[in-house]
């Protein structure tokens, strides 16, 4: 345990480590020694005050033999150094900092050797030799603590601070001071504090630079990935565009084409072909209205926005959704029904796009999950129900069900319930677009019901046209 708190104790004498890049070390120093920047200046300035003012005193008003000529040079040299150093450090900062050792460590030290010059000097009458080394050197520690704050580096504080205290003993001896080894004790304190001093003060630097680095890259780094994200959306819709040009006159000659072959086969009491050919006008109305979705949807507008509604009969659109849905519904042994192929219109205001990309998404589902059914006999029945204050659409099926406590969670994007996962493939994005939808459509609304092994309901609401 004593062995423990000596080497905590022995971490405030360790040197920080600088950084294993160049480059970022470099970085540290620059800013380091502009973090002292503004306390050197003020320390600068007073120091240069102080001087003059001790100058000014001791002509206007001599006492002890304060107006000496050598004690006078000695204030005119300390004072001079801090006035330089105030003047280079306001008037060329940047150049200051690259030269810290010249601007503050050269001032400093010559700040410190004048005071201990003063122990060479004649003390004033009445005054002890233990009483004028001790605010002697309370002076001298004053200044290697503002040289710590100053961001000094450690090799020029430990520099300052040994040859101060070796200058600082021999003056004391010149005074004939009695109680010396004490006064060494006290420097060597002093320096162990100030040292120390120094290495904390570096270390929280480097940790808080670190830190703020780190998430200045972080920041960097994703204002990047965004500015590649967008351009690379921009050059996706181009060429969305580009291709949804080229795509658009096939297919609109496709439907007229596909009218004349229906028209001969209708004359020729062909009803086999008509069917055939009506069911794949159906799928190409489907892709046309998709294409068209995806190519003139304004993006920031499909984000933010809600989308635009109108007057519009579900009928056609359930003709288009049976023809889309039957032939995969046949090839997975399914009982697809389609109970909205009537004759009577149903009005709603919807968005027909949108509408059809929530129910091309449900069905799908329905369809697949209802294709896991180990005995067969997969069902599922798409309804529309028109009544005093809405159009209800159902979608039933009797796949494989969800547990209650995951009714939410089922519309999360990316999130699919663990018997999804072991059942079928998917990336779980068909029910977060359908909630999306749903939630930009006025007055729209879905409702889900849903049981492990007894199916799922879905429930979509639109308002009357």
């Amino acid at each position: 345990m004593q062995f423990q708190h000596l080497l905590a104790a022995s971490r405030f004498l360790t040197p920080a480590s600088p950084f294993s890049s160049p480059v970022d070390e470099q970085a540290f120093q620059n800013d380091y020694r502009m973090g002292g920047y503004g306390f050197a200046v003020a320390v600068m300035f007073v120091g240069f005050i102080m001087a003059l003012s001790f100058i000014v005193i001791a002509l206007l008003r001599p006492l002890d033999g304060t107006d000496a000529t050598s004690l006078q040079l000695l204030r005119l040299m300390i004072g001079l150094a801090c006035g330089l150093s105030f003047a280079a450090l306001v008037s060329a900062p940047l150049w200051s900092m690259k030269n810290h050792k010249l601007t503050v460590f050269l001032p400093s030290f010559v700040a410190l050797g004048g005071l201990g010059l003063l122990l060479f000097m004649p003390r004033p009458d009445g005054v002890s030799a233990i009483a004028f080394g001790r605010s002697t050197l309370s002076l001298i520690i004053a200044i290697w603590l503002i040289s710590a704050f100053c961001r000094l580096p450690l090799r020029q504080i430990m520099t300052m601070s040994i040859a101060a205290s070796l200058f600082n003993l021999a003056g004391l001896q010149q005074v004939g001071v009695s109680h010396l080894p004490f006064f060494a004790l006290d420097l060597l304190i002093a320096n162990f504090t100030v040292w120390a001093l120094t290495i904390q003060i570096e270390k929280r630097e480097r940790l808080l630079w670190f830190q703020s680095s780190k998430t200045q890259r972080a920041l960097k780094r994703a204002e990047r990935n965004i500015n590649q994200a967008t351009v690379i959306n921009r050059v996706q819709n181009r060429l969305m565009q580009s291709i949804g040009h080229d795509i658009r006159q096939p297919l609109s000659s496709s439907s007229i084409y596909l009218s004349l072959v229906s028209s001969a086969a209708r004359q020729s009491a062909d009803q086999v072909v008509a069917a055939n050919i009506e069911r794949l006008a159906g799928c190409l109305r489907a892709v046309e209205s998709t294409l068209n979705r995806m190519l003139d949807a304004d993006v920031e507008h499909m984000i933010e926005a809600d989308l635009t509604t109108n007057r519009a009969d579900l009928s056609g659109l359930f003709n288009d959704l049976h023809h889309v849905f039957e032939p995969q519904a046949a090839r997975l042994g399914i009982d697809l029904r389609f109970t909205a192929l009537t004759t009577r219109p149903h009005l709603a205001r919807t968005n027909e796009s949108a509408l059809l990309e929530i129910l091309n998404n449900v069905i799908s589902n329905a369809l697949k999950y209802s294709a896991v059914r180990q005995n067969g006999g997969g069902r599922v029945l798409v309804g529309v129900v028109t009544t005093c204050d809405a159009v209800r659409i159902d979608i039933l099926d009797n796949g494989i069900g969800i547990e209650p406590s995951l009714h939410k969670r089922i519309f999360e994007e990316g999130y699919r319930t663990p018997d999804a996962v072991d059942k079928q493939d998917g990336a779980g994005l068909g029910l977060a677009i359908v909630e999306s939808m749903v939630q930009r459509l006025p007055d729209h609304r879905l409702r889900l019901r849903s049981q492990p092994g007894e199916g799922t309901r879905i429930r979509l609401y639109l308002p009357l046209a």
